[in-house]
């Protein structure tokens, strides 16, 4: 990761992306000690928030700004705000969007494209755009 990052960097990258496996403590670990922000994506359902306290232990050792996306079909206010305060306890800040399951990720991912390319005015567009506008104030890009 380090070369490809130094490569990124040479070729004038201001921003870079990085996404890893669930589980993957190595590629994880590298990630996050090269990032600015860690997002960990979670849909708050209790086997999912448990599983997060692995990466909690990782990204507090850092001392990385990290957040708590919630992704996922239920609409319902209670279950976000429970996890919400599980999310908390464990030493998360919660990011303020949410992604929800839309049929516009699914198609996208199918076709190798991204949700704004199958559905620009859509909802799932909507929701990373406003994920994207977040994510540049926290990390102080001008848009």
């Amino acid at each position: 990761m380090p070369r490809t990052l130094e490569k990124a960097a040479a070729a004038g990258a201001d921003l870079i992306v990085i996404d890893t496996p669930p589980l993957a403590q190595a590629e994880a670990r590298a990630a996050a000690q090269a990032a600015d922000v860690i997002l960990i994506p979670c849909r708050p359902r209790a086997f999912d928030l448990h599983a997060i306290r692995t990466t909690a232990g990782l990204a507090l050792d850092l001392g990385k700004p990290t957040f708590v996306i919630f992704n996922a079909p239920p609409r319902g206010s209670t279950i976000y705000t429970e996890a919400a305060e599980v999310a908390t306890l464990i030493g998360f800040q919660i990011a303020p969007v949410r992604i929800t399951e839309r049929s516009a990720f699914h198609l996208a991912t199918r076709d190798g494209r991204a949700a704004q390319e199958i559905e620009p005015d859509g909802k799932a567009a909507a929701e990373v755009g406003a994920l994207w506008v977040w994510l540049c104030g926290q990390l102080k890009v001008k848009l």
